[in-house]
């Protein structure tokens, strides 16, 4: 839960929760976006939107305003933008539609940290159950602690891990060019050995016997097996 509004206000009610225990974290943003303080710069900012050309999405959108996939004639408006500067943002319910309805296994937040991820996470995690193995992977293209190229290769061994086609040409750039060959270290072997120990074989008493030959003529003939002794 993102709480925006007055910073008394927002105070408050971070200490009430802290009283009873729980995590808060304040956002380091300059303006109260989402709540009645943006009022005083609607009207302006609906005018520059009004000067601008939209573009219908290529791809599906899931609205942060309505928390599912919003139509093309909605994010085509400037009004539309406006209320999403107002609203407060629905971020949990777009998740888990996109989880529920989408199906979608894996989320890539791009971004300068992972803000979205750890919400992300915590949306999944009250809507799936943890014990199912059905949790999607949520991953952070960037972290604010790594170098960015360290971080975005991390992303991508991360998704092709999880079983995703990796494009490596784009990411790496030519593949003709050798790269530098890392040792990586053997398995790590128990060194159980698990043999089946066989009975010891027993010597067999010399026999004699008759048996029928394996014949096709009517009449059976008999041979004599004779087993010989070792002199």
């Amino acid at each position: 839960m993102v709480v925006s509004g007055e910073e008394a206000a927002v105070a408050r009610v971070a200490g009430h929760w802290r009283g009873l225990g729980r995590k808060v974290k304040g956002l380091r943003v300059g303006h109260g976006f989402h709540s009645a303080l943006m009022e005083p710069m609607l009207d302006s900012f609906r005018e520059v939107l009004e000067g601008l050309s939209f573009a219908p999405p290529r791809l599906a959108v899931v609205s942060n305003v309505t928390g599912r996939p919003a139509e093309v004639g909605e994010v085509c408006s400037p009004e539309y933008w406006v209320r999403h500067v107002r609203q407060a943002v629905l971020f949990g319910p777009g998740v888990e539609w996109l989880a529920e309805h989408g199906q979608v296994t894996r989320f890539v937040e791009l971004g300068p940290d992972g803000v979205l991820s750890a919400m992300a996470h915590n949306c999944l995690a009250h809507h799936n159950d943890p014990g199912s193995g059905d949790q999607p992977e949520v991953i952070a293209s960037l972290r604010r602690d790594q170098p960015e190229v360290n971080a975005v290769l991390t992303c991508l061994a991360r998704q092709f891990a999880t079983g995703t086609s990796i494009d490596w040409t784009t990411a790496l750039g030519d593949n003709s060019v050798p790269g530098a060959h890392l040792g990586l270290p053997t398995y790590a072997f128990q060194r159980q050995r698990y043999w089946l120990e066989a009975p010891p074989k027993q010597p067999t008493p010399p026999t004699s016997a008759w048996k029928p030959s394996n014949t096709h003529c009517s009449e059976p003939l008999w041979s004599h097996q004779l087993a010989m002794g070792s002199s």
